[in-house]
């Protein structure tokens, strides 16, 4: 799992992405550092950026620019926070940004009567699956489950499945309500 998420600035990265019922189509992500020595990865094909930070123990992302109907932003979305060792019982929780989920009118009109409460949340949920050795995996599955939720019910449902095979990310997928997206990486 280590090494799966150990994004070095300039590696690069190629996806083939297939989405719903449209053409197999190639993403090329590469992985920078800013002046303040943040990391980040870059989608040259949608000019969108996904900030991260691993250390060590944790993956997570801390922010999202760009097209929000990118396998980037899926990913953003799939990967959140991710534990980098594999534990079978463990679940990692988390809290998304709302601007995921819900539309920018709502978003702002949230944002108006955040200082009084909140009515618009969305959650993050990662756990493993399975292995193929709990002590030498080669092979891992995890899932995850986005839930944007407003005035306490659930308005969209994300769920992710991320492989990992021989220290790489293999595959993920993700379906968010009837749409579908499998993607596999082929650096």
């Amino acid at each position: 799992m280590l090494d799966s998420f150990n994004f070095i600035p300039g590696e690069k990265i190629k996806w083939l992405v297939k989405q719903d019922a449209k053409k197999q189509q190639e993403v090329q992500w590469e992985i920078f550092t800013n002046t303040y020595n943040q990391s980040y990865i870059y989608c040259h094909t949608t000019k969108s950026t996904a900030y991260f930070v691993n250390n060590g123990t944790l993956f997570y992302f801390t922010d999202f620019y760009g097209d929000k109907n990118s396998f980037l932003h899926s990913f953003y979305l799939a990967a959140h926070r991710v534990l980098l060792a594999y534990y079978e019982d463990i679940v990692v929780n988390d809290k998304l940004l709302i601007d995921s989920f819900f539309n920018p009118l709502v978003k702002n009109l949230h944002d108006f009567t955040a200082p009084f409460f909140h009515y618009c949340k969305a959650d993050f949920k990662f756990q493993f699956i399975s292995t193929d050795d709990e002590h030498l995996p080669t092979k891992i599955i995890a899932k995850s489950i986005c839930e944007g939720k407003l005035f306490g019910k659930k308005t969209q449902t994300i769920e992710c499945k991320l492989t990992f095979d021989k220290n790489t990310i293999h595959s993920v997928e993700i379906l968010n309500g009837k749409h579908k997206i499998i993607a596999t990486c082929v650096q």
